[in-house]
């Protein structure tokens, strides 16, 4: 899958939209999607500090810290399956904080609006 480029200021957006265009490779994560994570961290990384970025089968996760040193925790769903799903981020603890349990309720947002939503963090 080759990133397209696109003029304007959200190539963030524009890269999460082009996710129902991965290939599919089975049990085996396609280097068409390892490749789609990369940028998308390379992504957020202009918008804030990223605290760790991890990248999963078919799906990544990433705690970045915002204003006042909070962390927020980001989270992508299985784009095989789930292609138009909203962006579920939350604020978390720390880094390890997965569960958002008693810290952080989620909010959801679609893939056109996540560079807007990381630029307020």
């Amino acid at each position: 899958m080759k990133t397209q480029r696109t003029s304007g200021t959200d190539m963030l957006g524009s890269l999460l939209n082009s996710r129902r265009d991965i290939e599919d490779c089975g049990r085996e994560t396609s280097e068409g999607f390892k490749h789609w994570a990369r940028e998308c961290r390379k992504y957020i990384k202009r918008s804030c500090k990223v605290l760790k970025f991890s990248i999963g089968h078919y799906y990544w996760d990433v705690f970045v810290e915002g204003k006042n040193a909070q962390v927020w925790y980001i989270s992508i769903s299985d784009v095989r399956y789930f292609p138009d799903s909203p962006i579920i981020y939350r604020t978390a603890k720390n880094s390890k904080n997965y569960s958002g349990l008693s810290f952080g309720a989620n909010r959801q947002v679609s893939a056109g609006q996540l560079t807007q939503v990381l630029q307020g963090l």
